[in-house]
């Protein structure tokens, strides 16, 4: 909505007294409001500064508005007197609220065009025109300067807004990330080490595709993968998109969809066999083997796993909580709980009776107390290398959870809201529900033997059908 001026206001903005606004009232578009008081439309005064002219330009660029002639203007004066070695005029006022131009001779001993214009809180400013070689270039310049400061005084502070990135960047981490991603130190290593550095002077708005571009080669050369260099990019994006919320002057973003690198060839679709599993648990250390088998029954992430309680599980209402301070999206969620995840929890937690309210926990060496883990990367590694099991990942048993549960005929969708907890199937789709190579195979050979979901097939061997049991819901 338009923003109604006061006359005071629009005094101001000409640098006139009250009175001049009220003698030419019938010049300036206004409306009264209910208790009959004067007020201006900003967008009435912007059109009209538009339809008035002192006279046409004799240069053939177009001005983005004109001059008003509803007031004194165009007072020619000839200033005499010690910077006066020319003869021609030398000034031009246009009105006391909007400015003027005049000559200088500079002591190359040529003449330089000056504009003078009040800013929006009244200071007489001065500008050099150097490249203006007429009357009517300076006018356009004069008339640029008067249309951003009436721009910036009346709401459209976008036009001149600016910030450089590296004074965004801060404002970025302290307002935004700190309170909304639990990967916010990440997001400021990236800043520090390969955003700021190249980018940190830039004004958002001076940011381009080119200057993009070429912050890709640069940390191609210096050995980044392409995944990271996504990363950077979409920080960047996020930078300047919020940045356009907040009133800067941005045109377009210039992180374009065809600068990001394409990451499906970096999919992962490691899967874990029923052999590898057995090697792994053999060779697992005695905190790490019951975390690696609730793993592979409820697709868990880590920090789920070890941030888990036991007044988080709920045998009667058949149910795990997954509290929001654990889990990746930052809400509660749950996890339903199968017959064979119950029998494990019950027979895992009758054996592990310590005082920690956490479910998974190890023997502190010292004291022999009871602790949480903080993490398993390490042993989990060893462990895969004693098992001689290569490029398994521990997120690798979050993948092999959902494909079991796909390869038994579950259908992909209970998979995705009740097992992987997204709220997009075709992340799911993508990323976790794969088929090992032996069971495409299988289907390949046998087309007309299909299984429905939910059947248990013949053939299956005792452990395949010990696994299927495991995606039964009580």
């Amino acid at each position: 909505m338009d923003r109604l001026l006061t006359v005071k206001e629009v005094a101001e903005t000409f640098n006139f007294h009250p009175q001049t606004i009220y003698k030419n009232l019938d010049k300036i578009p206004y409306t009264r409001t209910q208790n009959k008081s004067i007020r201006f439309r900003s967008s009435d005064i912007k059109k009209y500064l538009e339809d008035r002219t002192v006279k046409p330009l004799a240069s053939p660029i177009k001005p983005p508005f004109r001059l008003i002639d509803s007031f004194p203007c165009d007072k020619k004066k000839k200033k005499g007197g010690k910077g006066a070695v020319s003869k021609k005029r030398q000034r031009w006022n246009y009105g006391h609220g909007f400015g003027g131009i005049f000559i200088r001779r500079i002591s190359r001993g040529e003449d330089r065009y000056y504009i003078w214009f009040y800013d929006e809180n009244g200071e007489r400013q001065r500008k050099v025109i150097k490249e203006a070689t007429s009357k009517e270039q300076a006018e356009l310049a004069l008339y640029t300067e008067v249309h951003k400061v009436f721009d910036r005084k009346f709401g459209n502070n976008k036009a001149e807004k600016r910030v450089l990135f590296c004074d965004f960047a801060k404002q970025y981490l302290e307002g935004y990330t700190k309170s909304r991603k639990k990967s916010w130190k990440s997001d400021r290593s990236y800043l520090n080490k390969h955003l700021i550095p190249f980018s940190g002077k830039m004004n958002l708005s001076e940011i381009s595709p080119l200057h993009v571009q070429n912050f890709v080669t640069k940390e191609l050369e210096a050995g980044s993968g392409e995944i990271s260099i996504n990363r950077y990019l979409q920080i960047m994006r996020r930078m300047i998109n919020l940045a356009e919320e907040y009133g800067y002057k941005i045109d377009k973003n210039p992180i374009l969809q065809k600068i990001m690198f394409n990451e499906a060839k970096y999919r992962r679709t490691r899967v874990l066999s029923f052999e590898e599993e057995k090697r792994l648990l053999e060779e697992a250390s005695l905190h790490l083997k019951p975390i690696i088998q609730y793993a592979l029954l409820t697709g868990c992430r880590l920090q789920e796993i070890l941030g888990l309680q036991k007044d988080d599980i709920d045998f009667e209402k058949g149910i795990i909580t997954v509290r929001p301070e654990i889990n990746k999206t930052g809400k509660r969620d749950m996890v339903l709980i199968h017959s064979e995840l119950e029998s494990f929890l019950k027979n895992y937690l009758s054996k592990h009776n310590e005082k920690s309210n956490y479910v998974f926990t190890y023997a502190d060496c010292s004291t022999g107390e009871a602790r949480p883990l903080k993490s398993i990367c390490k042993g989990f590694q060893k462990a895969c290398s004693r098992a001689n099991i290569k490029d398994l990942q521990f997120r690798d048993l979050r993948t092999t959870c959902a494909t079991r549960w796909h390869e038994r005929g579950v259908d992909p969708l209970i998979i995705s809201r009740a097992v992987l907890r997204h709220s997009s199937f075709k992340m799911s789709e993508q990323f976790y529900i794969q088929s090992s190579i032996e069971h495409m195979r299988e289907a390949l050979n046998n087309p007309q033997t299909g299984q429905k979901p939910g059947e248990t097939d013949p053939q299956l061997t005792h452990e395949k059908r010990k696994v299927h049991s495991f995606f039964v819901f009580n």
